[in-house]
Parts: C-alpha cells; structure tokens; sequence
C-alpha cells in the first residue's frame, strides 16, 4: 500500500502501468482482504485503461449466449480484455480461458473477479481460482492458501473440490500419507460423486502405494481417531466395511468411532456385525 502511494519518480521507470497495483491485488487475496483487493482492482483499471472498460447488459447477454452455445473465441472477444465489469462477467470471462487451457490468464482474470466482488465469494470461486493456478504452475502455497479460504465457507459436497486440490497439492510435496488424507476427506464429503476427480485420484493413489481403497480408508479412519475427529472416522470406517464387507475388526473400529461420535445406537449394531462375523469364521 505505501508503494502504491509513491510519486512516480520515487517509483522509478521499471514499473510499468498497472504492475504494482496487480500485485497489491494479489497480495491482497493472499490475505483474504477482498474489500481492499477491489480498491486495488479499481487503482489497476484506472493506471491502464483510458477510458475504463465498461460491459454493458446487452454484450454481457450476447456474450452468456455464445459461451452456452460452445462459442467460446466468440465470448471471450467480447468480454476481453477485463474492465469495470460485473463480477459474473469476470467470472465467466476466466472460466472461458479455461475452456481453452489459457491457465495463466483464466487464474489472473479470477482473481479480478474475486476483488471486484468485493466480498466474500461463493467458494466455487476461491476453489476455481487455486485450480486455475495450479494448471498455470503458479505457486503452489498460493493455491493452498485459496483452498483453504473454500474450505472456510464450503458446505456438504462443496468441500470435495478444495480438499481435492489439496490432495494434489500434497502430492506436488511428495507427502503421499497427507495426500491421502485429503483425498479420503474429499471423497466422503461427496458421497454422490460430484466430483469425481477425488475418488479418481484416491484409486491413482492406492495403485502407487499398493495399498487397497478399504485399507486407505482403515488407516485414515486411525488417523481420524487419533486426531479426534471421530465422526469423520465413523465415515472412513464405514467406507472401508462397503469395501470389504466380511472385515470383523474394520467393524470393530468403527464401533469404536460412532460410540465416541455419541451414536450408541449404531455402534452396537456395528458390533453385533462384527460379532457375527466372527463367529462365522470360527465355524
């Protein structure tokens, strides 16, 4: 910000239109500061566009209807380059580039979506935008740090893409066991497989190691447990005995889970199973 507020001879000649104000946004989303990003946004639009860039509704609809259509070039002509657009404008100019595997200039042009929302953003947004950077090979901690901000207001199935990235993100530290916890986390926060990225790279995972899907997910529910997270352990267990069914102790564990998740009802019946188990493989 103070840079921000030099003259432009203390400044000096290597800063070109429009580069400090971009990297102040950018700062300013590393921190979550969105209100401050937008005023860094609107400095940015003001230091290169003369005059500014305006959408108006009628471009915006034309624009929507060729991105339906599958006329992405089309689209993106008139949404590019970014002004003082709507939000959604932005949002969808980003996910254009995308289309397209244009990575660095669809995180970029995320980013200013983000800051001209100024607020909060849905966290399909911050997830998009770590996508989007991973694909571009941008900073990896960066990424993380958006994941995590997705993460803060994600709800149900919402949570699978960032914790998916996570995943990914793990993996990229050569951290296998954390990858897999991610992954696991992601898996179960999408039962219905809206995402089915996670699962896929659970399998990737699995195949690497050599460990099967039902033991990843015994060793995460023991994770689980040991982190005191015993409803998250109750789902991992309960995904391992869909896995291997005739497994007694997998049964036994998740026993333990739902009795210290305070669901005694389904703890017993976990037990009984387990129970009757084994008594088949004695006979």
């Amino acid at each position: 910000a103070r840079a921000a507020s030099l003259p432009p001879d203390v400044k000096g000649q290597s800063w070109a239109p429009g580069v400090l104000e971009e990297h102040q946004l950018h700062a300013y989303l590393l921190l979550g500061q969105v209100a401050q990003a937008r005023q860094a946004y609107r400095s940015l639009l003001e230091r290169t566009q003369r005059p500014v860039r305006r959408l108006g509704r009628a471009a915006l609809a034309q624009a929507r209807q060729y991105a339906q259509s599958g006329q992405v070039e089309q689209a993106i002509a008139l949404l590019a380059p970014p002004g003082d657009f709507p939000a959604e404008a932005l949002n969808l100019l980003a996910n254009l580039y995308s289309l397209q595997n244009d990575w660095p200039n669809a995180a970029r042009t995320m980013q200013f979506a983000i800051a001209q929302l100024g607020r909060v953003p849905p966290p399909g947004w911050w997830t998009n935008l770590a996508q989007f950077t991973l694909h571009a090979g941008q900073y990896r901690r960066h990424a993380e740090t958006w994941c995590r901000f997705a993460l803060a207001t994600a709800q149900n199935s919402q949570r699978a893409g960032p914790l998916n990235l996570l995943g990914i993100i793990a993996l990229g530290d050569e951290n296998p066991a954390r990858a897999a916890e991610f992954f696991v986390q992601a898996v179960l926060a999408d039962p219905d497989e809206h995402e089915p990225a996670a699962r896929d790279n659970l399998i990737k995972l699995c195949r690497t190691t050599g460990v099967t899907p039902a033991e990843l997910f015994r060793q995460q529910g023991h994770r689980f447990l040991h982190q005191i997270q015993f409803e998250l352990a109750a789902q991992a267990f309960a995904a391992a005995v869909e896995l291997a069914p005739h497994d007694a102790e997998t049964y036994k564990l998740l026993a333990v889970a739902l009795q210290r998740a305070g669901r005694e009802h389904d703890a017993v019946t976990a037990w009984q199973t387990a129970q009757q188990l084994e008594n088949v493989e004695a006979a």
